[in-house]
Protein backbone atom coordinates (compact mmCIF):
# COMPACT_ATOMS: atom_id res chain seq x y z
CA UNK A 1 0.00 0.00 0.00
CA UNK A 2 1.40 3.08 -0.98
CA UNK A 3 1.65 6.17 1.70
CA UNK A 4 -0.13 8.91 0.32
CA UNK A 5 0.54 11.38 3.63
CA UNK A 6 -2.68 11.12 5.44
CA UNK A 7 -3.71 10.30 9.03
CA UNK A 8 -5.69 6.69 8.80
CA UNK A 9 -7.67 7.68 11.60
CA UNK A 10 -8.91 10.82 9.71
CA UNK A 11 -9.42 9.03 6.79
CA UNK A 12 -11.72 6.21 8.83
CA UNK A 13 -13.61 9.20 9.65
CA UNK A 14 -13.89 11.10 6.61
CA UNK A 15 -15.01 7.98 4.94
CA UNK A 16 -18.30 7.80 7.77
CA UNK A 17 -19.04 11.31 7.07
CA UNK A 18 -21.62 11.63 4.49
CA UNK A 19 -23.13 8.77 6.22
CA UNK A 20 -23.66 10.07 9.23
CA UNK A 21 -24.79 13.44 8.32
CA UNK A 22 -27.43 11.91 5.91
CA UNK A 23 -28.57 9.64 8.66
CA UNK A 24 -29.28 13.04 10.88
CA UNK A 25 -31.19 14.60 8.35
CA UNK A 26 -34.33 14.72 7.46
CA UNK A 27 -35.69 13.03 4.28
CA UNK A 28 -37.00 16.24 3.09
CA UNK A 29 -33.85 18.10 3.42
CA UNK A 30 -32.46 15.43 1.65
CA UNK A 31 -34.36 15.64 -0.99
CA UNK A 32 -34.09 19.20 -0.85
CA UNK A 33 -30.17 18.97 -1.58
CA UNK A 34 -30.60 16.56 -3.93
CA UNK A 35 -32.38 18.83 -6.33
CA UNK A 36 -29.75 21.24 -5.47
CA UNK A 37 -32.23 23.75 -3.82
CA UNK A 38 -29.36 23.66 -0.54
CA UNK A 39 -26.43 24.48 -2.54
CA UNK A 40 -27.03 28.06 -4.72
CA UNK A 41 -25.93 26.10 -8.05
CA UNK A 42 -29.07 27.31 -9.47
CA UNK A 43 -28.51 30.81 -8.84
CA UNK A 44 -26.32 31.30 -11.83
CA UNK A 45 -28.99 30.17 -14.25
CA UNK A 46 -31.55 33.00 -12.87
CA UNK A 47 -29.59 36.09 -12.22
CA UNK A 48 -28.66 37.99 -15.50
CA UNK A 49 -25.37 38.38 -16.30
CA UNK A 50 -25.63 42.37 -16.69
CA UNK A 51 -26.17 42.30 -12.56
CA UNK A 52 -23.63 39.92 -11.59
Amino acid sequence: MIDDGKDPAAKALGAKGGKKRAENMTPERRAEIARGVGSGRGLATLTPISTR
